[in-house]
């Protein structure tokens, strides 16, 4: 680390100009990023049932239900004249659409009854799409809108797998971007307040734009040889901005202690990447080496964990003790500029923090024993844990894609929209009796 510092010292405004030129890069070739990314990702490609689905897409033309209308008469029933040919009309129009492989609905070809409700106020529409299930994603992007009409004779809700998969990747988007505006700004006056200048606390964001902006263009890379889930995003600017937050409160503190100590600008420096510069580069090591367990996973969502946390961590840890030396070398004193207030630094040799080290020093098994089980009581919810797929109830209530789902749920009498597919070789097809009766 000394020699780190030494070079970073000497070369700060090298290592700054490169940094500079790296985040322009980096906007231009991971801003697009979220375009790039899966909206899917949630099965495993080698199970037997992603498999199955492959071959009946491939073979057979056949899917899941990826579009499911959810059509309800203005009046009366489905079987009402005029409810029947708008919805045999209403099939026919999305069996028209470009990248729909087919479309049946309780009126057409024929009359199914598993798709009427109990009630007879509602039936169903259900398409399967080509493609994959982005494809599919992308093509709900333009029919779900389009399809959830509200109409003198019926009016319809859509649901399915692509237009589930649609509205939580937009739920998904919307929610980080609410995230980042309240946030932000928050954090923002947060880290002045405990640095107590504007300049000090204004030196973790750079850190956490390097990380994040980096991370964006691994995320791109890698989206381009395999699939990577939109939710990683969500995972990158949380640990990105935590992480840079955390890396350099010890950075920086160390630092101004330093110079407080009456060390000039590379003696501080050097001391503080011998000390907080090490415990930064060990953490992010250590974080980065847990993170590659996801990796073991074959589920594309849990790896894009993964391919972000290894990315963000790294790139953290990196710009820790590479950018924010160079950036402090480069401000020297000037890092308490913009000081708000009068911030007496604490003594580090008394004060609640330094005696509460000495008590967990002396009682170490105490102290041990007594967190673990209160990390245990913590934990008690979770040994009951049922792990389940993503489908409609992962959404929020007011979403339309939820509420006609709901609707299938209370008023059909069976699941015709998520009816299971069995693929029979020609070797088992003696088998097929005990599906169904021959």
């Amino acid at each position: 680390m000394r020699r780190l510092a030494r070079f970073v010292i000497r070369r700060r405004w090298v290592v700054l100009a490169l940094t500079g030129a790296f985040v322009v890069v980096a906007v231009v070739v991971g801003g697009g990023v979220a375009d790039k990314l899966s909206l899917g990702g949630y099965e495993d490609p080698g199970s037997e049932s992603s498999l199955a689905a492959t071959v009946l897409k491939e073979q057979y033309g056949a899917s899941s239900a990826d579009f499911v209308i959810v059509v309800t008469a203005a009046e009366g029933d489905v079987d009402d004249p005029a409810v029947a040919r708008a919805g045999r009309r209403l099939t026919r129009e999305l069996a028209a659409e470009e990248g729909v492989a087919n479309a049946l609905s309780y009126w057409a070809p024929t009359t199914t009854p598993p798709l009427k409700s109990e009630d007879g106020a509602q039936a169903l529409v259900i398409g399967s799409f080509e493609g994959g299930q982005d494809d599919a994603i992308l093509l709900a992007e333009d029919l779900g809108p389009a399809y959830t009409r509200d109409g003198d004779v019926i009016s319809t809700q859509v649901t399915g797998v692509a237009e589930v998969g649609r509205q939580a990747g937009e739920t998904a988007e919307n929610d980080l971007k609410k995230s980042e505006t309240l946030t932000l700004p928050i954090t923002l006056i947060a880290l002045i307040m405990v640095f107590g200048s504007v300049v000090a606390g204004l030196l973790p964001l750079a850190v956490g734009i390097v990380a994040v902006l980096g991370t964006f263009v691994v995320l791109t890379v890698l989206a381009a040889f395999t699939d990577v889930s939109v939710f990683a995003l969500n995972l990158t600017t949380g640990m990105g901005l935590g992480l840079a937050i955390d890396y350099s409160l010890f950075i920086v503190s160390r630092y101004r202690e330093e110079l407080h100590k009456g060390h000039d600008r590379d003696v501080a420096l050097s001391h503080t990447m011998q000390t907080a510069g090490r415990t930064v580069a060990f953490s992010a090591g250590t974080v980065t080496v847990s993170m590659l367990a996801l990796l073991v996973f074959p589920v594309p969502y849990l790896r894009s964990f993964a391919y972000a946390g290894v990315a963000v961590v790294a790139l953290a840890g990196i710009a820790a003790v590479i950018v924010l030396p160079a950036l402090l070398a480069a401000l020297g004193a000037k890092v308490d500029k913009g000081r708000l207030f009068k911030r007496k630094d604490p003594d580090p040799e008394s004060g609640f923090w330094h005696d509460q080290a000495w008590r967990v020093m002396r009682r170490p098994w105490l102290y041990a024993l007594t967190v673990s089980a209160f990390l245990v009581v913590l934990a008690i919810p979770f040994f009951r844990l049922n792990a389940g797929q993503v489908d409609d109830r992962v959404l929020p209530e007011d979403l339309t894609s939820r509420a006609a789902a709901e609707d299938i749920r209370d008023n059909f009498t069976s699941r015709e929209a998520g009816a299971l597919s069995v693929l029979l070789d020609d070797a088992v097809i003696a088998d097929l009796e005990r599906y169904v009766p021959l």
